[in-house]
């Protein structure tokens, strides 16, 4: 099964980039079955890739915001003069945040609602691959280390005894 002619109900192994992406999509709710590390890693770069220009344009704006607030701060003052401390504006009332935030949370917003399932699925399907079961994916949930965890899961080879998980023709 090393070639495009894998049928989609098969892990595809040395999937290109193409591939991979269409393979994403045309799977989107699909938790059965399996994903090879090709396909999930493809994939891996290609949401990296699509959220890039929200995430620099909400950074942008987020600086912004801050290095504007930090900037405009007043003192704040109780009874006679004692300062107590200081007052900053809101993150928004910075002009280049105003223009930079709300488009590029709006478009992360609707990123995330495109595509929660369809990665959902591909690491349910990789760790299917990988020998272990769907739900070893809620280790990414443990503090501090559960996304480490899973990374490293997301990196183990095919295992022979996932071809359990495989989906009959």
């Amino acid at each position: 099964m090393a070639t495009a002619s894998a049928p989609l109900l098969a892990p595809l192994h040395r999937a290109s980039f193409g591939q991979a992406v269409s393979r994403f999509f045309r799977k989107y709710a699909t938790f059965r079955g399996r994903a090879s590390k090709s396909e999930f890693w493809w994939v891996a770069l290609f949401l990296f890739l699509v959220t890039l220009v929200p995430n620099a344009l909400a950074t942008a704006g987020l600086a912004s915001g801050l290095t504007y607030s930090f900037a405009h701060q007043s003192p704040v003052s109780v009874g006679a003069g004692h300062q107590v401390g200081y007052a900053q504006p809101p993150l928004l009332d910075d002009p280049t945040a105003a223009a930079l935030l709300p488009p590029a949370l709006a478009l992360s917003g609707l990123l995330f609602a495109v595509l929660v399932v369809p990665t959902l699925a591909l690491i349910w399907r990789r760790l299917h691959d990988a020998g272990l079961g769907g739900p070893w994916f809620f280790t990414s949930l443990l503090p501090a280390v559960g996304p480490l965890f899973l990374a490293v899961l997301m990196l183990q080879p095919t295992k022979r005894e996932a071809r359990r998980f495989d989906v009959p023709a």
